[in-house]
């Protein structure tokens, strides 16, 4: 299938131009808009494709090399045609982020301008009177030109019309400051095109940042979500309530302000983790928020990645509090008594006890589980298999 230069005013394809290398448009959308904008042009899907204006960028959509710059292309990267002899580059640069920068409109721009004409001098403007139209400025053409302009141009117009035209027409000509207008348009639409470059790279900045802001928006899920209802704290946490939430962290928060947050093993080898500074940046989350998490790990059983999602943080995080929290809570909790006195288990005792088992001091009570086993006694684990034995001769 033959290739046709997608780039105005080009007529150039792979038929009739074999020497030539094709080259499709970038896959990164920024890069791709630049290309559009600088061979000035832009995708039109919502016309049928029958359409005069309809253009689709698509794999098959090429630009030819006559387009592109001799450093735009890899360092020794050249090939022979069978055509001819000349010595043609293949392959883009496209790490160096190239586009198509040779075009018929570039060449006019750049192109020397002539010698400006020796300019003459203007006759004074008239003064200006107050709701009067402004007169024009007499200019006298070079001799030989052959025209004839008269200074007021409603009689010129009036009298001979014809002669307004040729007078008009030589004045473009030979006047340079239609020349110096033209190079000021050249100048203000390559401006344009640099505008448009940095809008469409400014417009996918914006896009990503839209996107990153999204995300970011996303609510954490933090302790004044459930705050307000003692089912959910008690589904989270296992806490009856908020106020026995709010009771036990208020006992563990003076030690969790000191804490130090464990790093490995080595780190809690000579102190525990509630000693010492805490080193660092502020943690990203509250006490009480990294407690809801830890309580939720043990509570739900839920997976380090999915308590990341939910709180924000990274995966590493997760683990390093759960550890943290839960040697704190061991250091702290067993402090406090949990067995009651001798007075209060006489007390509390019931009668039947107080006749037959007055010196109980506390009931511990076993459940048993029962497991599934090899059928062959041989893959039996060795102290389950005595065990077994010895129920058997019971």
């Amino acid at each position: 299938m033959p290739h046709h230069c997608c780039v105005p005013k080009c007529t150039s394809n792979s038929d009739t131009s074999p020497d030539l290398a094709w080259h499709g448009f970038p896959s990164d959308p920024v890069q791709k808009k630049v290309w559009l904008v600088k061979i000035r042009r832009d995708e039109k899907k919502d016309v049928p494709k029958d359409h005069p204006e309809y253009f689709e960028v698509t794999g098959s959509t090429k630009i030819c090399s006559a387009h592109f710059k001799s450093e735009d292309y890899h360092p020794g990267d050249r090939r022979r045609t069978e055509k001819t002899t000349d010595i043609c580059r293949r392959n883009l640069n496209r790490k160096a982020n190239v586009f198509p920068s040779v075009f018929t409109w570039t060449a006019e721009s750049k192109a020397s301008r002539k010698e400006p004409a020796q300019r003459h001098d203007l006759q004074p403007p008239a003064k200006r009177k107050k709701h009067a139209p402004e007169k024009v400025a007499s200019w006298d053409p070079p001799p030989g030109s052959g025209a004839a302009v008269e200074s007021n141009p409603d009689n010129l117009d009036a009298e001979n019309p014809t002669t307004s035209t040729t007078a008009t027409s030589t004045c473009v000509q030979h006047c340079p400051c239609v020349k110096e207008l033209q190079t000021a348009l050249d100048m203000a639409m390559a401006q344009n095109e640099e505008l448009q470059t940095k809008c469409a790279i400014l417009e996918h900045d914006a896009a990503s940042q839209k996107a990153s802001d999204s995300a970011d928006s996303m609510p954490r899920f933090t302790f004044g979500l459930i705050k307000g209802s003692n089912h959910l704290v008690s589904y989270y946490t296992g806490f009856s309530s908020v106020l026995m939430l709010m009771a036990c962290f208020n006992y563990l928060q003076p030690s969790a302000e000191n804490m130090r947050l464990w790093k490995g093993a080595d780190s809690t080898a000579d102190t525990h983790p509630q000693q010492g500074a805490k080193p660092g940046s502020k943690p990203k989350l509250s006490l009480l928020d990294q407690f809801l998490l830890v309580l939720m790990r043990l509570r739900l059983s839920l997976g380090e990645v999915d308590l990341a999602f939910r709180f924000q943080v990274s995966q590493s995080t997760v683990s390093r509090l759960t550890v943290t929290w839960v040697n704190l809570m061991y250091h702290q909790f067993k402090e406090l008594p949990i067995w009651l006195s001798r007075r209060a288990i006489d007390k509390l005792m019931p009668p039947c006890f107080k006749t037959w088992y007055p010196s109980t001091r506390v009931i511990i009570d076993c459940t048993e589980f029962y497991i599934n086993t090899p059928s062959l006694l041989s893959r039996q684990p060795l102290g389950l298999v005595t065990r077994t034995i010895t129920l058997l001769k019971r």
